[in-house]
């Protein structure tokens, strides 16, 4: 979509290439970046950039604790920092190399940072319990980090590597030690799939982090210093138990396993860290792209299933990426293997990578995937609970020769796909206006089945939008 694939090519209208630098969205679904220079936005729907607050490479504090001030800035943070988004448009930034120790807030309203206290050491204090001299530490190399159903803000790992969970209370502006270990350990592996306050993950460095629709925290993957972790667990922040969800307890599956498309349990992404483009499409679908095990760098795009446990392989590309035309979408296209990328998701479920290392180099190319949801079971198709009920409708039905596809309510985009009386997907098209008139005509005459009803044979619900009714092409 944007920038120079390869080089660190910034211009006066694109931002410089990072590394595992801090980013956000907002609230407004716009997408942010704290690189070398300062502070950038994208906005999605100009498909521009813009330099809203730049800055020079180290910190700057120039007004008391807890005070927006035009002079403050962060800094350009890499290797990893944790960062949130708050419901007031507040982006909120922890630790990273360059200023590990250093807590920070921006306001998007004021275009001004406000320095929120540095944490020289480590002070866990009593679990549990909230006190003014608690202190997380240096941070970085992780951004497993959630906002609360309260607004408050939570984060996990990090140290040396570590495994405690910290909570920040907004109204006192304190730090407390809510759980996990604060001697960086192993863990603590009760029984699959139970809940327990007394489990934990083993300590490891992270990115691969969501919060599910019910408030529970998500972490797994990462790395410990000695092996790259394959366990995936949830964490309750109102009992504040720990589930081991899936993966093997303080070991490593370093090499990817399965094929495209493959459901088998067998299937797994292996160890995995460094995989900083991650996307949570909904509580049933996690997508994850490239990063590093400990046979070397892949190329690769994953879903994990979260429902059911499982890893589906959805595409694995050359290491050597395919660069077409800038801006025009093609299957051919893809972006050359990368670690410390930053990840964002836009409204309509498109996923987009920014700038990362690749082959000793970084480049600022901002690359757009559309997702192909052909790989995907149907039971984690779901971008929301809505789209359970029919959101579109195909008319005439039977069709002739073409038809008219029309979006239901505040839906933006839809995929169409025809599948045969034997389940085969024979015919498919995206679908972008509220509004589209399709042609079928070099389908031959048969009988095509709704895309919401099961397919004969195959046992299982087909991906795509709803199309509630046969067509009968004649």
């Amino acid at each position: 979509m944007r920038g120079t694939y390869g080089v660190c090519d910034p211009t006066p209208n694109e931002p410089p290439c990072g590394y595992a630098f801090a980013h956000w969205a907002d609230t407004a679904g716009q997408f942010w970046v704290n690189v070398s220079d300062g502070l950038w936005k994208y906005n999605v729907q100009a498909n521009t950039w813009s330099h809203v607050h730049p800055s020079g490479i180290m910190s700057n504090i120039q007004a008391p604790l807890g005070v927006y001030d035009s002079l403050n800035t962060p800094g350009y943070v890499l290797n990893g920092a944790y960062t949130w988004t708050t419901s007031d448009d507040v982006l909120w930034l922890y630790g990273g190399i360059g200023g590990c120790t250093l807590f920070w807030k921006y306001s998007i309203a004021l275009d001004q940072w406000a320095w929120m206290g540095t944490y020289t050491l480590p002070n866990y204090g009593i679990k549990g319990v909230p006190d003014s001299t608690n202190s997380p530490g240096c941070m970085g190399e992780s951004n497993a980090a959630w906002v609360d159903d309260a607004g408050d803000l939570w984060m996990f790992g990090s140290g040396d590597p570590g495994n405690s969970m910290w909570k920040y209370e907004m109204a006192s502006g304190w730090w407390t030690w809510m759980s996990g270990s604060n001697n960086f350990d192993a863990g603590s592996y009760g029984m699959i799939g139970v809940p327990s306050i007394n489990d934990y993950p083993s300590s490891r460095w992270t990115n691969f982090y969501w919060k599910d629709d019910s408030g529970d925290f998500w972490v797994g993957l990462g790395f410990n210093g000695g092996y790259i972790a394959t366990d995936i667990w949830r964490f309750d922040p109102v009992t504040l138990e720990w589930t081991w969800m899936s993966g093997s307890p303080n070991a490593a599956s370093c090499t990817p396993s399965g094929v495209a498309c493959d459901t088998t349990q067998a299937n797994h992404p292996g160890g995995r860290f460094e995989n900083r483009t991650m996307w949570r499409i909904s509580d049933k679908l996690i997508i994850t792209y490239a990063g590093k095990t400990c046979t070397g760098y892949y190329n690769d795009l994953w879903a994990y299933l979260p429902l059911q446990s499982i890893w589906v392989k959805l595409d694995d590309y050359s290491i050597s990426g395919h660069y077409g035309t800038l801006g025009v979408p093609s299957s051919l296209d893809y972006p050359r293997y990368r670690i410390g990328a930053a990840g964002f998701k836009d409204r309509s479920n498109n996923l987009w990578v920014y700038s990362g290392w690749t082959f000793g180099s970084m480049g600022n190319d901002l690359w757009r995937y559309e997702l192909d949801w052909h790989c995907i079971p149907y039971s984690a198709s779901g971008i929301n609970d809505e789209f359970a009920e029919p959101v579109v409708s195909l008319y005439p039905n039977p069709v002739f020769s073409s038809a008219t596809l029309e979006l239901d309510g505040n839906y933006s985009a839809a995929v169409l796909r025809i599948f045969n009386a034997i389940g085969e997907q024979v015919w498919w098209q995206p679908i972008s206006a509220r509004s589209t008139t399709i042609s079928l005509e070099e389908l031959r005459r048969d009988l095509f089945l709704p895309l919401d009803q099961p397919c004969p044979d195959l046992g299982e619900r087909k991906v795509g939008a709803r199309v509630m009714a046969l067509a009968v092409l004649a």
